[in-house]
């Protein structure tokens, strides 16, 4: 097995990419170095100035210039890369084709969501098209993480206002799925880099197993306030999604709720038994702190 010890973050300043830098700079065994386009850095420059206190650094450069994105990858042995939705073909096919001219060793693409094979909406369609462009790389190396739902985020996404303590859920509430935060997401990157198994393989994590009446008895009992759940029915959902006029958005989160009801919840190739060092957070956890943090 490869032995890594330069890695590269592209979006490493983004919602998931900071987490995983983090776990890299706690870590303490690699040298660690952020992608950013050039005109980001202004916008950045306190955090910039907080990274570099700890080794962390910044490189930039347009993802238009191969020339200039192979001479930053050159000596990078691991691209770990947390681009957003919006960008996830466009720029890692160009940051794919650098990395194996520069003899990156392994590419981690922005994956870290639901698993392809169940989930049927335009916006997987560049996720799948990355993940069979790597398979067909000989020399470059691959693990794609299915993470499901983040922990830490899926509640909003999901349109519940915590705040209000308001629910939607569609389905019965008690059926099954997965969820990952983000902090869990980045140690099980920065584990995978140790494990034989996860080279050139599908990584499906979960911080936990969890349904959404058990989530909403959770929030209620943290919040301490009586939650209003609206329910939707499965099949009221999927008529929706065939004559919607809704928002990209909208339609995409509709899809990806739908899994559990469609009993396609909970990520299949869960691989969390194989880090036993990683002690993970729950829901429970997370709403917990949450409204601790409320006045």
């Amino acid at each position: 097995m490869a032995q890594f010890k330069t890695v590269l973050v592209a979006g490493g300043f983004g919602r998931l990419g900071k987490f995983i830098i983090d776990e890299f700079v706690a870590n303490g065994t690699y040298n660690v170095k952020i992608l950013s386009r050039p005109s980001s850095l202004t916008e950045r420059i306190s955090v910039i100035e907080k990274y570099k206190a700890v080794g962390v650094e910044v490189v930039a450069v347009e993802y238009t210039d191969h020339a200039g994105l192979v001479k930053i990858l050159k000596g990078v042995d691991v691209v770990v890369s947390t681009v957003s939705i919006e960008a996830v073909y466009d720029e890692q096919i160009v940051l794919i084709k650098a990395s194996v001219e520069a003899g990156v060793k392994r590419f981690i693409p922005s994956d870290f969501g639901s698993d392809h094979e169940r989930v049927k909406h335009p916006f997987i369609v560049p996720k799948v098209r990355i993940a069979e462009h790597l398979r067909a790389h000989k020399t470059l190396e691959h693990t794609i993480f299915y993470t499901n739902y983040w922990t830490d985020t899926t509640l909003q996404f999901a349109g519940w206002d915590l705040d209000a303590h308001k629910a939607i859920v569609i389905g019965d509430g008690n059926d099954k799925f997965t969820l990952t935060h983000r902090r869990d997401i980045a140690k099980f990157v920065v584990a995978s880099l140790k494990n034989p198994k996860a080279r050139n393989a599908v990584h499906g994590t979960a911080s936990e197993v969890v349904t959404w009446n058990e989530i909403i008895r959770s929030a209620e009992k943290h919040s301490g306030h009586k939650f209003e759940v609206t329910y939707r029915s499965l099949s009221e959902v999927e008529e929706q999604l065939k004559i919607t006029k809704e928002s990209a958005f909208e339609t995409a989160r509709d899809e990806l709720f739908s899994l559990p009801p469609r009993g396609q919840g909970v990520i299949v190739e869960n691989v969390k038994e194989e880090y036993p060092e990683i002690k993970t957070i729950t829901i429970d956890e997370y709403l917990r702190e949450y409204y601790a943090n409320k006045p």
